[in-house]
């Protein structure tokens, strides 16, 4: 299809190449096609990012280790989000907020309450569903790193008509359904069939790359744009094969054989970024307790990130396990007790039943500061075409469904928001407040331009000053 075909084939700002096969890629918004009228403003996006089981407790840690001490643009970030520095003007802490709702969750446990009332307000739907349902036909990305297979209220955290939304744990198979399809053939998603048939290689084979697929139409149209579009196509295919890259082996694509590589770029100035597997194989264990989650979380980042860029989605959730997690342990940090489970941490870390853990509990927090902070970076780097870039077009919230894990308490649950919304949020500040978490939700709401004035169980307006 040639390019002047596809100048028929856009639909609002978003423009898509569709190569033999049907294949299609999502392309960035390119000003110099058309008059920026015809397209509006890049479109909003809004990322529920979930950790489990709160924070820790000030009092028992000596020193406030989370929440940042002054007020306002005037803040110090504590201990534990000391790794936010450099996004401190790109963030908003919100303290003071309360998950009262879950007192009125008929979950089945303390941890199912907190975290079916997280997002629901203990409402048939979620806040992500309820925007997805308006923003984007009801279409959102959920996805985990190391969640669980079953589907207990302590395991979920999307919920539509009072049934939970499942999050996807698997990498490669969140990638061939998000730019490949899901292959045919033996094999259930995350098992090998015959050796070198793992799934992206069956996908490969059919479709090479996504971007090999149309690589003659972006070579074409990255003739007619300009300059600054020009780069931008580039970035976007070389963002594609990162996540490809990580993914998959180059040799085991080739069956072990040397010579061409399937992957190729698209242009000579568009050449893939090293390679860098992160050690992941499609038959490792994604759900429950995983080994290498700083490894998975990385990937799924990085799909998230691209789903969200290229169109795919503007909706998304990314939930680390879950809230009472006896199993998954954080192996690949720099800790004595690699053996302990997070909800053991959350419970006994200022405690003589284990005696490192006040210094391994402050390592992990500051870990999770840490992924949240290169989420940040991310979308600051992202060109949306315009001016602007994804941090300006979409608003990030890092949240728990609690404040002190140790005791299970609602009150002062983490809240972190960063992104200015469509440039209607002003970040760089550290707000106090006493408000139900139902009323955040509608401010959230609200920005994704969705007319929202009651949720949940006890949400009645908007935060007032956000």
């Amino acid at each position: 299809m040639s390019t002047s075909t596809n100048a028929q084939f856009l639909i609002g700002r978003r423009r898509f190449l569709r190569g033999a096969g049907g294949i299609t890629v999502a392309l960035p918004f390119l000003p110099s096609l058309a008059p920026r009228v015809a397209f509006g403003a890049a479109p909003k996006r809004v990322i529920f990012w979930f950790q489990p089981d709160g924070s820790m407790d000030a009092k028992s840690y000596g020193s406030e280790p989370f929440w940042p001490s002054g007020t306002g643009e005037s803040f110090t970030l504590a201990e534990h989000t000391k790794p936010l520095e450099p996004v401190k003007g790109d963030i908003i802490f919100l303290r003071g907020i309360h998950n009262l709702a879950s007192a009125k969750s008929n979950a089945d446990s303390v941890h199912g309450s907190l975290l079916h009332s997280m997002l629901t307000g203990t409402g048939p739907d979620s806040i992500d569903q309820v925007i997805a349902d308006k923003v984007s036909g009801g279409r959102s990305l959920q996805l985990g790193v190391a969640t669980e297979r079953s589907g207990r209220s302590d395991t979920r955290m999307s919920y539509r008509g009072g049934s939970y939304v499942a999050p996807a744990a698997n990498p490669f198979t969140v990638y061939a359904e998000l730019f490949g399809g899901k292959p045919s053939g033996s094999g259930s998603p995350g098992t090998p069939t015959t050796p070198g048939e793992n799934l992206l290689y069956r996908v490969a084979k059919t479709r090479k790359s996504v971007l090999d697929a149309v690589h003659a139409d972006l070579k074409d149209l990255s003739g007619k744009v300009s300059s600054a579009d020009k780069q931008r196509l580039e970035q976007h295919a070389d963002a594609i094969r990162k996540v490809e890259g990580a993914l998959v082996d180059l040799d085991d694509l080739q069956g072990g054989k040397t010579g061409s590589p399937v992957l190729t770029p698209v242009s000579s100035s568009c050449n893939p970024p090293k390679l860098d597997t992160r050690g992941l194989t499609e038959s490792q264990n994604f759900t429950e307790t995983v080994v290498g989650m700083n490894k998975i979380a990385a990937v799924q980042q990085d799909l998230m990130m691209l789903a969200l860029h290229c169109g795919k989605h503007k909706v998304a959730t990314m939930m680390f396990m879950r809230g009472r997690d006896d199993s998954q342990a954080y192996e690949f940090l720099n800790i004595t007790a690699k053996d302990k489970g997070q909800h053991g941490f959350a419970h006994m870390w200022d405690t003589d039943k284990i005696p490192t853990g006040k210094p391994d509990y402050a390592a992990i927090h500051k870990w999770r500061a840490e992924l949240f902070r290169d989420l940040v970076l991310d979308l600051k780097r992202r060109d949306d075409g315009d001016g602007t870039t994804m941090f300006d077009n979409t608003l990030l919230i890092w949240m728990s469904e609690m404040g002190d894990g140790k005791a299970h308490d609602p009150k002062n649950m983490t809240m972190v928001m960063a992104g200015k919304a469509g440039r209607n949020l002003k970040t760089g500040r550290s707000l106090q407040f006493n408000e139900p978490h139902t009323n955040a939700l509608i401010s959230v709401a609200q920005m994704m331009d969705v007319p929202l004035t009651k949720f949940g169980a006890d949400g009645t307006r908007p935060l007032s000053g956000l």
